[in-house]
Formats: C-alpha cells, sequence, structure tokens
C-alpha cells in the first residue's frame, strides 16, 4: 500500500503500533494469569 501511494507511513506506523500493543498486552495477560497460579499453588502449600 505504501508503494502504491494509498497510504502514508503514518498511518503504517500507527497501524504497527496498535498491533504491537495488542500483542503486548496479550502477552502481560497471559503473564499475570501464569504469576496468580503461581502464588495460588505456593500458598495452597504453605
Amino acid at each position: 500500500m505504501l508503494l502504491s501511494g494509498k497510504t502514508t507511513e503514518g498511518a503504517i506506523a500507527a497501524v504497527a503500533n496498535l498491533l504491537s500493543s495488542v500483542c503486548h498486552m496479550q502477552l502481560v495477560k497471559d503473564a499475570n494469569e501464569r504469576l496468580e497460579k503461581s502464588a495460588t499453588a505456593l500458598q495452597d502449600e504453605q
């Protein structure tokens, strides 16, 4: 799209940033869930 002139570099950068943020938030959510499971398991052992 950039080569054809139908979009700007800024628009591509904005979309890339948005996709990056979505992926980052998913990773944070997954890590938080694993941490909660570990904390629960540790608490159950005590």
